[in-house]
């Protein structure tokens, strides 16, 4: 969880590379939980990195995070 927060924090400051690698870490780490937080807050971020979509590393995780 304290991840995705941190993920959060560096997309509000403008850095959506290192907040999508480590929402990517986040994702990660929430495979197989038997929690559903950790993948809810990754769909959050997802969510708010949308409109970079353009950006490869974040068209990345989308398409990821879609599958």
């Amino acid at each position: 969880m304290y991840l995705s927060w941190l993920a959060a924090a560096y997309l509000d400051a403008g850095e959506v590379e290192q907040a999508t690698a480590i929402t990517a870490r986040v994702f990660d780490l929430s495979e197989g939980l038997a929690s559903i937080r950790p993948m809810g807050r990754v769909r959050l971020m997802v969510k708010r990195l949308e409109p970079h979509r353009s950006l490869a590393p974040v068209g990345a995780l989308l398409e990821r995070a879609k599958g």
